[in-house]
């Protein structure tokens, strides 16, 4: 009997370490992206383990330190559709691990709505949702949704076209130009104030109209016709009249006037002279000089014979 008064001690021992520092689960709550919970009656020197699963098996640590509470805002929506549990440890007792409630839109401050978008050739379809329902049915009809839409690279701003709606899920823009390209975002907003973070944006190309893809198609059709018909309009004409055509475009047969001059024109002759052509003429001058003044006195000495012949007297 002594074992089993003695087994009986140790597991009140036990049971009453375990208690003292146990968590109570109605105190483990989320709001506003902060993790609280109550502490135990004796808190001296406890220690706060909380973890986050990744599954429905699998846990990580996010949190260990002596505060109650843990703030996840700066991540809150990597959080969301979480759960947390925490537990209290001093030494080598711990308590219990205690499992927060399901992570939802009305606990973190920066829940998006959803998006989704449908190009028609004459319409756009756009459908928001909520994330879960939790806002829905925390804020009521005081929350709604605000689309956002404005042409990438245009004039426009997200203020300026814009459509605010309450309890509507699904919405029809008809009044979008085609061919551009326009970018697609919903927020939401609680008692006339942004509330939380706006969704992710969509962008696409408006597609033409069934009414102005057949009017392109049939003016691009008419100026096709018409050009072929004008070209085939000027191959007629010039296979009909080729020959004066080409009689316009012949070159004159006429000798240009500068080719008459140099080829039929006498030129003056004139002999062409060198430099040292022109020195022997002077000599030739000089020497021609001499030979009249030598000339006439030979004839002042020169006397006729009788049989005709010439005598010089000087000789």
């Amino acid at each position: 009997m002594d074992w089993r008064i003695a087994f009986l001690l140790i597991e009140v021992f036990i049971k009453d370490c375990v208690c003292s520092i146990e968590l109570s689960s109605q105190n483990v709550k989320v709001k506003s992206s902060v993790l609280s919970w109550n502490h135990p009656k004796d808190y001296t020197n406890i220690t706060y383990a909380v973890q986050y699963n990744t599954t429905l098996s699998e846990w990580h640590e996010v949190y260990r330190g002596t505060q109650h509470q843990f703030n996840f805002s700066a991540k809150a929506d990597d959080f969301y559709g979480k759960r947390f549990r925490v537990r209290s440890e001093r030494g080598n007792q711990t308590s219990a691990w205690v499992t927060s409630k399901l992570v939802q839109c009305v606990h973190i401050h920066t829940c998006a709505p959803l998006i989704e978008l449908k190009v028609e050739t004459d319409k756009v379809h756009l459908w928001m949702k909520h994330r879960d329902e939790s806002l829905k049915k925390e804020k009521g009809g005081h929350i709604e949704f605000r689309l956002l839409y404005w042409k990438r690279n245009g004039s426009n701003n997200k203020e300026e076209l814009w459509k605010p709606f309450v309890n509507s899920v699904h919405l029809i823009l008809d009044d979008l130009e085609s061919r551009e390209e326009y970018c697609f975002q919903a927020e939401y907003w609680y008692l006339n104030k942004p509330y939380g973070q706006p969704s992710r944006e969509i962008c696409t190309v408006i597609l033409e109209t069934s009414f102005r893809r057949n009017l392109r198609v049939i003016m691009l059709g008419l100026l096709t016709i018409g050009a072929l018909a004008f070209l085939g309009g000027c191959l007629y004409f010039v296979h009909k009249h080729h020959k004066r055509i080409k009689a316009l475009f012949q070159p004159p047969l006429d000798i240009p006037a500068h080719y008459e001059e140099f080829f039929f024109t006498e030129f003056p002759e004139r002999p062409a002279t060198h430099p040292a052509s022109q020195v022997a003429e002077l000599c030739d001058i000089v020497a021609l000089v001499e030979d009249v003044a030598e000339g006439e006195d030979r004839r002042a000495n020169t006397a006729f014979s009788p049989d005709g012949l010439v005598r010089n007297e000087n000789f």
